[in-house]
C-alpha cells in the first residue's frame, strides 16, 4: 500500500514539474511581460525590447496575441540579419518562417532597409525557391510573401 502511494505521489510531482521544464521557448518570458499588461502596452514594449534578440523572436513566435505584432519591428534594422537567421533554421516551422517575414515587411515599410540589403534578400530568396505553389499553405505564404518584399 505505501508502495502504490510513493508511485502516485511521484507521477503527481512529475506531472506538475515536467512540464515547467521542457516549457516552449518564449512562454516564460511572454508570461512575464503579460502578467502585468492591464498596466497598458508601454510596459509591454519596454519589457519587450529589454531582452536579447533572440529571446524576443521566441517571445514573438510563442505569441498569438495580437499586441505584440508590431512590436519585433521596432528598431527593426538592428534584427534583420537574426530574423533571417531564425528563417534558416531548420525547426523554425513555415508558418514561424511566415510571421517572421511578416516582421521584415513591416521593418521594410519602416527603413526601407531589407529590400536593400542583397545578402538577406539572396538568403530569403533562396530559401524561397525551395518552395512551390503545390506546398503546403505557410509554405506557399511564406514563398509568396518573399516575392512581396522584392517587390516593395
Amino acid at each position: 500500500m505505501s508502495t502504490r502511494i510513493i508511485l502516485i505521489v511521484i507521477v503527481v510531482v512529475s506531472l506538475v514539474l515536467l512540464p515547467g521544464c521542457v516549457a516552449e521557448p518564449g512562454v516564460t518570458e511572454y508570461r512575464e511581460i503579460t502578467k502585468n499588461s492591464g498596466e497598458g502596452n508601454s510596459l509591454i514594449v519596454e519589457k519587450f525590447d529589454s531582452y536579447p534578440i533572440d529571446k524576443q523572436i521566441d517571445v514573438f513566435l510563442y505569441s498569438e496575441d495580437p499586441r505584440f505584432e508590431a512590436i519585433p519591428a521596432r528598431n527593426g534594422k538592428s534584427k534583420i540579419r537574426s530574423i533571417v537567421s531564425r528563417i534558416e533554421e531548420k525547426k523554425t516551422t513555415y508558418y514561424q518562417k511566415w510571421r517572421l517575414v511578416r516582421v521584415l515587411h513591416r521593418i521594410q515599410n519602416e527603413c526601407r532597409c531589407v529590400k536593400s540589403d542583397r545578402y538577406v534578400m539572396s538568403r530569403l530568396e533562396r530559401l524561397s525557391d525551395l518552395t512551390n505553389e503545390n506546398a503546403e499553405h505557410y509554405k506557399s505564404m511564406f514563398s509568396k510573401d518573399v516575392k512581396y518584399l522584392r517587390e516593395m
